[in-house]
């Protein structure tokens, strides 16, 4: 099963976390279904946001309002940082499902963007952090599919499946092993925050999801009525996972 996230403005908030704390680096990944890519805003996969300054995110997986459907990989490790990121030169499209994977590596200045198990893009970050590790303090919101803070706002259109937090840099190797294995590889190493988003029946509401990692078990709750329906982990909602267009 997935979740559906329609019109931009589902999501599921996570709400106060504190998994992003003191890191170095961090691993964010999920199998993702747009409906439509076209967007005035920008819109989230994932966000973790610190602070005050709403504009930036600990760690996010996102297009910008003038990037729709090239991922950004991106985060900041002091609080006061600028939002620093990597940009994809890949143009997602709307139908198929991605096993999409974004890497901030704070301690090197360095990110990376993985599609369908395959590298993207790596390199050096637009700017510098100020420090090498994430700053010791809480994440003051998390959601999946929307901005953070559950405000309902740069919600994706489309489905979300088995969305997974990592600490550190996870290679090649392990992407291409988790992408392939369809969401049952039972790759915990490092594992912060897993939700396999597949508990309930076609249709149904979301009421709550849980975290399969054992760092923070937190429940997610829903923004907006998000609902159920037919997943990559779904035998008969598997498919071919076509790269995806702008090369």
């Amino acid at each position: 099963m997935a979740v559906s996230l329609e019109n931009g403005s589902d999501g599921i908030n996570l709400g106060v976390v504190t998994v992003t704390k003191n890191r170095t680096a961090l691993t964010g990944m999920a199998w993702v279904r747009f409906r439509s890519i076209a967007s005035a805003t920008t819109t989230k996969v994932c966000g973790y946001i610190i602070g005050t300054n709403a504009a930036n995110s600990r760690f996010t997986m996102q297009w910008a309002s003038g990037t729709p459907g090239r991922l950004q990989a991106a985060g900041r490790a002091a609080d006061a940082d600028n939002l620093r990121g990597i940009l994809s030169p890949t143009t997602l499209i709307a139908g198929p499902w991605f096993h999409l994977v974004g890497i901030v590596d704070y301690e090197n200045t360095l990110g990376a963007i993985y599609i369908n198990g395959a590298l993207d893009t790596s390199g050096p970050l637009d700017g510098t952090f100020t420090t090498a590790v994430t700053a010791n303090t809480n994440s003051l919101g998390a959601a999946i599919g929307s901005r953070e803070g559950g405000n309902g706002t740069q919600g994706m259109n489309g489905d979300i499946e088995d969305f997974r937090l990592y600490d550190g840099v996870l290679g090649p190797n392990e992407i291409q092993t988790i992408y392939a294995a369809q969401g049952k590889d039972g790759y915990y190493a490092h594992l912060l925050h897993r939700y396999q988003l597949d508990d309930l029946g076609l249709g149904e509401a979301l009421v709550g999801a849980a975290c399969l990692a054992d760092t923070e078990r937190i429940v997610g709750v829903p923004i907006g009525t998000p609902t159920f329906t037919a997943g990559i982990s779904t035998p008969r909602g598997r498919q071919k996972h076509p790269r995806a267009r702008g090369r």
